[in-house]
């Protein structure tokens, strides 16, 4: 055998073994650029994420990522005025994230949430994950898509569980079906329910693990619906009681979620970042409205800043450390009364500023900061990224 000949039966032994095998594992979204992703064919789909009164946590801006960094998408945040608006009629499909589907609802008010039901039954696609799961059940105060209603005394509060998603929900969805390893944080559990006559619904996938509520209260969901999907007049729906948005081994499931109701598949391609980015922490509690998200959007873009998603419990342990510039948007006021205390202290705080930290805060997210040199307060309509510029 010759001595090229060799070297090719080498490199493709070599190949073999540091190559992935394809379906081993869950699909995680590329970072190529955005010129090398094939857009989707014809015009893109144009995708509403609901943001008002009810739509909290850091589960909102990581929708936000995905859904706004994906060339197959146009992507718009419209809250409860856009709605009885008539905004959605200027999109293809609707997102609701988590958070609390009663004050979702609430703040749509009947009117609005009309407008959602005859945006679905003409066709529209409506993608729901935990607050948006229970918005889409059959209840007289939510938005009565699928036919499943609540199951009383279901549930727990938050943890890693199993659910596994069934052989069709794994071809419309366009994953490898079996269990994934999901963020369960006191979503809806549901059983299927009458037929409401506007539409029909199926399971596509469930749990195999389940919790208590931390006063024990509350019953085993061992089976319970943790994907649904259905028809309501025209439309598509899915949603999910866990929140497949919140971890990157989940994002196949949500981006899958918008496959299965629009056809096309998002590829999500982020910003690439410099070497050594400014390191901006953004307090997602406390989020309310498009603001809010779009303020995000303004940061996470520039390649100088790496922006990261900061919870209460973050605030309670050491990711301080690891941040140059602290953000409070304005937000939920109530939130920000409660932050301080057990939450995060005024001490904590300090050692933060005290080691060259630097904290933004606009509107009412600056009502619990003390006044402090490197602590600036501002207007509640602030544009962040001039002021985080200057440290550059």
């Amino acid at each position: 055998m010759r001595s090229w000949q060799r070297m090719m039966i080498g490199l493709l032994a070599l190949a073999a073994l540091v190559l992935p095998v394809a379906g081993c594992a869950v699909s995680q979204p590329q970072t190529a650029d955005r010129e090398s992703v094939p857009q989707a064919p014809g015009r893109r789909i144009r995708a509403a994420l609901y943001v008002d009164n009810g739509s909290r946590s850091s589960g909102v801006l990581f929708w936000t990522q995905l859904l706004a960094y994906s060339p197959q998408l146009e992507f718009a945040p419209i809250d409860a005025k856009d709605i009885k608006g008539g905004a959605l009629s200027r999109f293809d499909l609707l997102v609701i994230p988590g958070g609390s589907s009663r004050l979702q609802c609430e703040t749509m008010t009947p009117e609005g949430m009309e407008k959602v039901r005859e945006f679905v039954a003409a066709g529209g696609a409506y993608v729901g994950a935990c607050a948006g799961f229970h918005c889409t059940l059959n209840k007289p105060d939510r938005l009565r898509l699928l036919p499943f209603v609540y199951r009383l005394g279901a549930g727990g509060d938050s943890a890693m569980l199993q659910a596994e998603i069934s052989e069709k929900g794994a071809k419309l969805m366009g994953i490898r079906p079996g269990r994934y390893q999901v963020r369960y944080s006191h979503g809806p559990i549901s059983k299927p329910g009458p037929q409401s006559g506007e539409g029909w619904g199926e399971v596509l996938g469930v749990y195999k693990s389940t919790i208590r509520r931390a006063n024990n209260q509350g019953g085993d969901f061992y089976d319970a619906p943790a994907v649904i999907r259905g028809q309501f007049g025209k439309g598509k729906v899915i949603a999910t009681s866990f929140h497949p948005e919140s971890c990157e081994s989940t994002h196949a499931i949500a981006l899958g979620c918008v496959y299965a109701v629009t056809g096309v598949k998002p590829t999500p391609v982020y910003p690439k970042k410099n070497f050594r980015p400014l390191r901006v922490g953004y307090f997602s509690p406390g989020i309310v409205g498009k603001y809010c998200i779009e303020a995000m959007l303004a940061l996470d873009k520039r390649p100088d800043l790496d922006v990261r998603f900061i919870d209460r419990m973050a605030l309670k342990t050491e990711a301080l450390r690891h941040l140059d510039v602290l953000i409070f948007p304005h937000g939920n006021e109530m939130v920000y009364k409660n932050l301080f205390g057990r939450d995060f202290t005024a001490a904590r705080l300090t050692r933060f500023l005290d080691e060259g930290g630097i904290v933004l805060a606009s509107g009412n997210g600056a009502l619990s900061l003390p006044d402090h040199p490197r602590v600036r307060k501002l207007p509640a309509d602030a544009d962040f990224f001039p002021i985080v510029k200057a440290f550059l």
